[in-house]
């Protein structure tokens, strides 16, 4: 029993010796090789337009209305969609990166009248919100009118009219996914509200000088994952181009410190 024991112990001794140093003509351990280092996400947006007639046609065929992203993709492979912005952006991860096709329009938000003669009339202190509640309610009782005279436009602010996008990318521990946190917004031209009247009407411009723009404005804030080389879509608004409906098209991949393809072997959906 003894010698049992003693046995097992020098085979253990042996053991722990061979682990920690191994013999010469040991075969080596394989060491997995390190993993890749990315530096920056390259995010391939398209904002398309389709229109409306090929999404019906597309969810006709399909016996419903859901469409997915593969039949997006695929309708856009065939050229039925227009492109209408195609921004491309790096950004570094978990940083925000905001990219912008916009024009800057300056407008009053407060008018001051006065009549002839110098005596003071209402002074008409209304925001661009204001303006477009009360400009939807026709039916609202008239309030007694300005006089013609003099239209002071006071108080100036600025509105960035065009495509907004605001994207932030997150690097799924796994290396091979990317969640993409996007803020789209796309803001058009104003129509205006005349209040020389003392009530909102609407007009073709800002004549008279007691005309108040109104936006309309379209924004979503949402997250997609995505895979290393994949396209992800968003979208189906029809309030800016008739007969149209916009889609946002989002392909990512991820680079390595030379700039390089992450993963190469992942393709990607790219045009």
């Amino acid at each position: 029993m003894k010698r049992t024991l003693a046995a097992l112990a020098l085979y253990a001794t042996i053991l722990s010796t061979a682990q920690a140093f191994p013999w010469p003509w040991a075969k080596p351990r394989p060491v997995p090789p390190p993993a890749p280092e990315f530096a920056m996400v390259d995010i391939e947006v398209q904002v398309v337009a389709f229109r409306v007639a090929d999404i019906r046609r597309l969810a006709d065929r399909n016996g419903h209305s859901m469409l997915s992203m593969a039949d997006l993709i695929a309708l856009r492979k065939e050229g039925k969609g227009t492109v209408l912005y195609m921004p491309r952006i790096l950004a570094q991860p978990q940083v925000e990166a905001i990219v912008k096709d916009v024009k800057e329009f300056t407008y009053p938000t407060e008018i001051e009248a006065k009549k002839e003669g110098g005596e003071q009339g209402r002074d008409i202190n209304i925001t661009v919100q204001a303006a477009a509640k009360q400009a939807e309610a026709p039916g609202q009782a008239e309030a007694p009118g300005i006089v013609a005279g003099i239209v002071q436009p006071g108080n100036f602010e600025t509105r960035e009219i065009g495509v907004i996008l605001s994207v932030t990318p997150e690097v799924v521990s796994s290396g091979r996914l990317v969640n993409l946190i996007v803020a789209p917004e796309v803001v058009g031209e104003p129509e205006y509200v005349n209040w020389s009247k003392g009530r909102p009407e609407r007009v073709a411009a800002a004549g008279g000088g007691a005309g108040q723009p109104v936006f309309r404005r379209v924004s979503l804030q949402t997250s997609l994952l995505v895979a290393d080389g994949g396209t992800a879509v968003m979208g189906g608004n029809t309030e800016f181009l008739p007969g149209r409906v916009l889609y946002w098209f989002f392909t990512v991949r991820l680079l390595d410190l030379k700039g390089m393809p992450l993963h190469p072997e992942s393709a990607g959906e790219r045009r």
